[in-house]
């Protein structure tokens, strides 16, 4: 192809120098050949740099047009601030960020040609973070970072982290500021989501704990003997005043057969098997060596801590009704 164009162009210059020839005066003595021949060379290397150099030129426009691309439909935004924080420069990505409208030259011309400060957009409450965060990066030439509540156009609010570092440009021939932004309105949103439902469990296990404080301090009104126990261990969980202060001490922690009955195994006569998957409550009579009383008995399994079902027992003495019976029985029998 080169080479065709090569001819064409010798052919040009053979024309245009027969026709300077024939304008010539006859006297004058001139080596056409020799012209054409150099005149030739010089005008096809002039067109292949041209050619070149369209070529160059093209693939520049490319690239630029490559990293344009890149530079403006970036998944974060950029801006270009001075230090007053006015946006010298923006991408789309960032454009888009503060103004929810169409992305024409005319919406975006007030921004782009650095006449709208950033400050605009930010919440009233968080300007003071704003410019501390331009005097520090001015200040440190480091990159330091923020988190700001911004508001668009549309008067929506939203969250952005901020990542700034201070330069020279040379172009505007000042100190200017390197910011990207990224969008943390959705993970904002889940941490507030987070901290509301950490609220609604903390004040919901307020409340639980007050109502189980309450349902102890109940138990422990109660005139009547009182304890739970684990239904794997026989650990006893829990002993109402009543009966901590029959048996002289807090048993809480030790196991029932060993506190109460005196015994190095399970008693013979445990109710568990009969309550544990039964969730009406069992009534019996029992003698308590031990406590040296009758007792009339009620078991029944109920939901402890975490939910967990354990073994309530509550215990009326009822040692003197039995004595009683007893005399009465003997008088009748003598």
């Amino acid at each position: 192809m080169k080479t065709n164009k090569r001819e064409e162009l010798i052919q040009k210059a053979k024309k245009r120098m027969e026709t300077v020839y024939h304008s010539m005066k006859k006297d004058q003595e001139i080596d056409i050949d020799k012209l054409i021949e150099n005149l030739t060379t010089y005008e096809v290397e002039l067109e292949i740099q041209n050619e070149e150099l369209k070529e160059a030129n093209e693939a520049v426009k490319k690239l630029s047009e490559r990293f344009s691309d890149l530079y403006h439909h970036a998944p974060v935004g950029y801006m270009l601030l001075d230090e007053r924080g006015i946006i010298k420069r923006i991408n789309n990505t960032a454009l888009g960020f503060l103004k929810k409208t169409n992305l024409s030259k005319k919406v975006s011309y007030g921004i782009r040609e650095g006449q709208k400060p950033f400050i605009v957009y930010v919440d009233n409450q968080y300007h003071e973070q704003f410019f501390n965060h331009l005097h520090h990066a001015i200040s440190s030439k480091q990159k330091v970072s923020c988190e700001l509540k911004l508001k668009n156009t549309n008067g929506e609010v939203k969250y952005f982290y901020l990542e700034s570092i201070a330069y020279h440009d040379d172009d505007f021939e000042e100190k200017m500021i390197k910011t990207i932004m990224i969008d943390t309105t959705q993970q904002k949103i889940q941490e507030n989501q987070i901290k509301a439902q950490n609220k609604q469990l903390t004040d919901g296990n307020i409340k639980l704990s007050e109502e189980r404080k309450q349902f102890l301090s109940i138990l422990d009104s109660i005139p009547e003997m009182i304890y739970v126990s684990d239904f794997d261990t026989n650990e006893i969980l829990f002993a109402n005043k009543k009966l901590k202060d029959i048996v002289g001490r807090d048993m809480t922690g030790e196991i029932c057969y060993e506190a109460l009955h005196n015994k190095k195994a399970i008693c013979e006569f445990c109710t568990k098997e009969k309550i544990n998957n039964n969730d009406t409550p069992y009534f019996w009579n029992n003698y308590n060596p031990v406590l040296e009383r009758y007792l009339y008995v009620m078991n029944r399994k109920i939901k402890w801590n975490d939910q967990k079902e354990v073994r309530f027992e509550l215990a009326v003495d009822i040692s003197k009704q039995i004595e009683s019976e007893i005399i009465l029985v003997n008088r009748l029998n003598y």
